[in-house]
């Protein structure tokens, strides 16, 4: 293709991101959204967006997120978000800080349209989670994620989504990685999920464990050694030097017949990776991180959403050439 040829269509979305809300309760020191000051204003998606991205952007669609920056359980009528999904049969995906989890009707149903639950949890020590994101709140989040595991088990095989922690690995953080390990283990979640920290101001670089990449490297080859161990599936980002640290295939074999027992029969082969995605956001947010085509509560236009996408479903998997955004799933950069 010559540099002056016009780009072609984007395929269909299979994974929409909607930004529900952009309100979060918590100032954690790596959140861009945070240190932008617009989870500050709480602003919220306005039900007619919404009714509009349900008509003419979702039919299709397979995973529905309803986070890139906020707190989801600070939703508005988090209910009707959660109404677009079951209607349309989306998979829910949330990243949650867990603050504000309470055991009702709205959370078995969220469960229950979920393919997966993320929970924030940056430090094993109530002092480095309140250090870093700025709440002392660790016992809290740890008894709402003990609830929402022990409702799930209550919900029927097929309603059950993967829950996991994630957390973005620092230098104040980095020695408390085993214990996350163990953490997720007695919790009951099934993974945990390590990030590098992504350094977003001059004052945060002094966190990043490129300056400390012997340490770094170490605790992930311990972390890795006990979650083996545990029989807990473990995503570590990239060593600061060396080659990556992967589970023996020992432990491989164990998670992957684990896995293959309590898998969703629904979700067999339903995967966003490396699809084609689109986000959704209220105004005053700092936009995707990358270049998928973008939905602003000020898209008051009268051209239809789904003119960014051609009007016949994609078939296959998109190529690059026909792709401008590809889902990430094991991203080794924090998220919001």
């Amino acid at each position: 293709m010559a540099p002056s040829d016009p780009l072609p269509p984007l395929p269909p979305p299979v994974l929409v991101n909607i930004e529900s809300t952009l309100g979060c309760n918590l100032e954690c020191v790596m959140c861009g959204s945070h240190l932008s000051g617009v989870t500050r204003l709480r602003r919220s998606m306005a039900p007619a967006l919404l009714a509009r991205i349900e008509e003419e952007v979702l039919p299709g669609v397979v995973d529905l997120s309803l986070t890139v920056a906020g707190e989801p359980f600070m939703t508005p009528k988090l209910g009707d978000f959660v109404a677009v999904a079951e209607r349309g049969g989306h998979w829910l995906q949330l990243n949650s800080n867990a603050t504000l989890l309470k055991d009702s009707k709205l959370l078995r149903r969220i469960l229950a349209q979920s393919g997966s639950i993320r929970f924030s949890v940056d430090g094993a020590r109530p002092e480095t989670y309140a250090a870093i994101r700025g709440q002392d709140a660790l016992a809290t989040v740890q008894a709402n994620i003990a609830m929402a595991v022990r409702v799930r088990a209550e919900l029927p095989p097929d309603q059950r989504p993967r829950l996991a922690l994630c957390m973005v690995l620092m230098r104040r953080n980095v020695d408390e990685l085993v214990e996350m390990v163990e953490m997720a283990r007695d919790l009951g979640v099934d993974q945990l999920e390590v990030a590098h920290l992504t350094v977003l101001t001059p004052e945060m670089d002094g966190e990043s464990l490129r300056h400390d990449p012997d340490r770094c490297d170490a605790m992930l080859r311990a972390a890795r050694v006990r979650a083996d161990q545990l029989g807990l599936r473990l995503v570590l980002p990239p060593p600061m030097q060396g080659r990556p640290v992967a589970p023996r295939p020992s432990a491989r074999l164990r998670l992957a017949l684990r896995e293959l027992r309590q898998a969703r029969p629904r979700r067999l082969g339903a995967s966003a990776g490396g699809a084609c995605t689109a986000c959704a956001w209220p105004p005053g947010s700092c936009g995707p991180a990358g270049g998928c085509p973008v939905i602003s509560c000020k898209a008051a236009s009268s051209s239809p959403l789904a003119a960014m996408w051609p009007p016949a479903p994609c078939r296959g998997a998109p190529s690059p050439a026909t792709c401008t955004s590809r889902a990430s799933p094991r991203s080794g950069m924090a998220r919001c």
